[in-house]
């Protein structure tokens, strides 16, 4: 569930990505409690880069929870209608943390994310795979898979085109 453990391969792909001078502008997206940014945050101070992590959630309930480790986190409604400056330029990284399938309007949203960053900026994020055999299985007995009760089995090949759009991807699994 949201905020239950962080994203190791996340966290990985972060530390071989990020080659900024300075301190590194986060942006987390939706992270539940917020445990993946933290600890982000926690491994660019272990290779001596400063950290300032800037969080926006969807879900008000956890805003008390990511404000107390965040330099500034905000409850915004949605995702895709425009994120606030946190006046500053541009972000070094941001991360999603939700299935990028999830937001109905995802395009919208990778093109919302990518105006925030700066040209050489990173985002992760991941999409589930809609052949999973545990995924079909439970929708061959009639069930919705497990999570939200919301799924959108959007085709990681669409989700790609998409991506491409507004970002140029590395060739990071």
């Amino acid at each position: 569930g949201n905020g239950f453990c962080y994203d190791y391969p996340a966290i990985q792909l972060f530390k071989q990505s990020v080659h900024s001078q300075g301190a590194v502008t986060f942006l987390g997206l939706d992270c539940g409690m917020g445990d993946t940014p933290l600890q982000i945050r926690n491994e660019l101070r272990r290779q001596g880069q400063e950290c300032k992590l800037y969080q926006l959630t969807c879900q008000k309930e956890y805003l008390p929870d990511l404000l107390p480790h965040s330099d500034a986190a905000q409850y915004v409604p949605s995702l895709t209608k425009g994120l606030p400056s946190f006046d500053m330029q541009a972000f070094t990284c941001a991360y999603l943390s939700r299935d990028v399938g999830v937001y109905e309007d995802f395009p919208q949203l990778l093109e919302v994310v990518s105006q925030k960053l700066r040209p050489d900026g990173t985002l992760v994020f991941f999409c589930e795979n809609p052949y999973f055999a545990i995924t079909l299985h439970t929708l061959l007995q009639f069930q919705l898979p497990s999570g939200s009760g919301k799924k959108n089995l959007t085709d990681p090949s669409y989700i790609k085109s998409m991506a491409e759009k507004y970002f140029s991807l590395s060739k990071q699994p």
